[in-house]
């Protein structure tokens, strides 16, 4: 699955609000990864530290994509 969101805070809210739903719906997938492209603030950097998520400014290329 490939989610984007709107801005860092965006990403947060969904961890947040995804809490009461989590054992449901990890029936039913697997955690494989995340990548963050673009610019993600300190809070959403320090969240996702403990899984190693690694962390891409540079997008131009997948604007390119149509």
């Amino acid at each position: 699955m490939f989610e984007t969101y709107a801005n860092s805070e965006a990403v947060l809210f969904h961890f947040d609000n995804y809490k009461p739903f989590a054992p449901k719906l990890n029936e039913a997938r697997t955690f494989v990864s995340m990548e963050i492209f673009g610019n993600a603030s300190e809070d959403l950097r320090m969240r996702v530290k403990k899984i190693n998520v690694p962390h891409y400014t540079s997008i131009s290329s997948l604007n390119k994509l149509k």
